[in-house]
């Protein structure tokens, strides 16, 4: 059999950094490389990125399993945490940048020990966990192949995706106030509705003592409201403000009405 790739093992670090700068969508998609060996404090950041949301990327990289590495890392996000506006000062010319979103971390290692994946899950950054392999061409190139760790909650817990990280998830910033425009408008309904949750990653689940009066769901280019009328469900899309203003009576009608027959009591 033909062998089209060979699994090699990089002579240093500076090597996979190498590759990860060229190719930065070879970890995710749509990342712009911005700088490396950046120093921070006593040490120095591997490599540093933007995602296409405009959110900082800390990419840290090894060679072998060390637990070190989640450290180090939350070392040099704490920096960038910090330092957002001279980021945006010094790196503006090459990708724009998101002030809304706290930063993320990419640590990319061959393999991943039992404590590092239990200890990502008390992280409060956004972790990503990606495991790679070095890989070689028949005609001499080369590059990583990765997969994601999955970081799961303890007992099968999963906390509540932040609502703000949620309409992130929209891509067009008008699309993304029209949707908290149309969560708040279900709020005014009632004084005592429950603050609106996740539900997953892509859904706000808005609750009237624990009720489901109607779900919110996000999509790149549009969201969905569900909401109940009788004893069935609708569903809704909107992409614009012409879409919510053609639906909203008939759905916030369908909502306020669940809401009066739960036992809540209307604004006046």
């Amino acid at each position: 059999m033909v062998k089209f790739f060979e699994k090699i093992s990089p002579r240093t670090e500076r090597e996979l950094e190498e590759i990860v700068r060229k190719h930065p969508d070879q970890l995710e998609d749509d990342l712009t490389y911005l700088d490396h060996q950046i120093m921070v404090g006593k040490g120095f950041m591997d490599v540093l990125c933007v995602d296409d949301k405009g959110v900082p990327v800390v990419i840290e990289l090894k060679m072998g399993d060390d637990e070190g590495i989640l450290m180090q890392a939350l070392r040099y996000y704490d920096i960038v945490y910090r330092d957002r506006d001279r980021l945006v000062r010094q790196y503006s010319s090459r990708a724009k940048f998101s002030l809304e979103e706290d930063p993320r971390i990419v640590l990319v290692a061959p393999r991943f020990s039992e404590e590092v994946v239990k200890a990502a899950r008390y992280v409060k950054p956004e972790i990503k966990l990606l495991e790679y392999e070095y890989l070689k061409s028949k005609s001499g190139d080369k590059g990583l192949n990765v997969k994601e760790v999955p970081i799961e909650a303890e007992e099968g817990y999963s906390p509540p995706v932040p609502v703000e990280k949620i309409v992130s998830y929209i891509n067009s910033p008008k699309l993304r106030e029209l949707c908290k425009q149309v969560v708040q408008e279900i709020l005014d309904l009632g004084e005592d509705i429950d603050e609106p949750r996740g539900a997953g990653e892509t859904v706000i689940r808005i609750r009237y003592r624990g009720r489901r009066l109607a779900d919110i769901s996000t999509r790149r280019s549009f969201f969905v409201v569900w909401y109940k009328k009788g004893d069935l469900y609708y569903d809704q899309d909107i992409s614009g403000k012409k879409d919510w203003a053609s639906s909203r009576e008939k759905v916030i009608k369908a909502i306020a009405k669940l809401y009066a027959e739960l036992g809540g009591i209307p604004k006046k």
